[in-house]
């Protein structure tokens, strides 16, 4: 999510239109106009005044710290060591919590890893009760499909960060 969708979206949220986020920021409502649709990026001032308004649930571009694409990265781990892509991320988020941009962040990651890991778990289960109706190796064809899956899922999200668009992943199960 870009900064004008998020703060559309913030704005949303609390059933305010564009005038009333302009009265609770004292900005004019051209400017939050501008800024929702990216016309505008929200600077000194304004983003203050929206920092104001919003507090710890606006997240401007500048403020994804590198911890969070480390993160993202630690994700990748699951092609060589079982369970990585949620341990690692686990302990880094842990550790790094305090920062409200890598904990919201880091949650929408962990969440998802943790829910494809389940998922892959019941696909594989299914895969081992239905083996002995085929002959070819449905097992290995499954893991080696969730793995592709997760794979493409954790490229999307690494291009989204990079590109400041935080809606990394699809909705998953809300474990953190």
């Amino acid at each position: 999510m870009n900064f004008g969708n998020q703060i559309k979206t913030l704005r949303e949220k609390r059933a305010w239109t564009q005038n009333d986020l302009a009265d609770a920021s004292q900005l004019s409502v051209r400017t939050i106009q501008r800024i929702e649709s990216s016309e505008n990026k929200a600077k000194g001032h304004s983003l203050n005044a929206l920092k104001s308004v919003f507090g710890d649930e606006l997240l401007s571009d500048d403020e994804i710290p590198d911890t969070v694409r480390i993160i993202l990265m630690s994700c990748y781990s699951f092609m060589i060591i079982p369970c990585g892509n949620v341990i690692f991320p686990i302990v880094l988020w842990y550790r790094n919590r305090e920062n409200k941009a890598v904990d919201q962040l880091a949650r929408l990651i962990i969440n998802f890893q943790i829910t494809w890991y389940l998922i892959s778990a019941a696909v594989a289960f299914s895969m081992v009760q239905i083996q002995p109706l085929f002959e070819i190796n449905l097992i290995f064809m499954a893991t080696v499909s969730m793995a592709l899956i997760n794979l493409a899922f954790l490229i999307r999200a690494t291009r989204r960060l990079n590109q400041n668009n935080w809606e990394l992943y699809p909705p998953s199960f809300k474990v953190l």
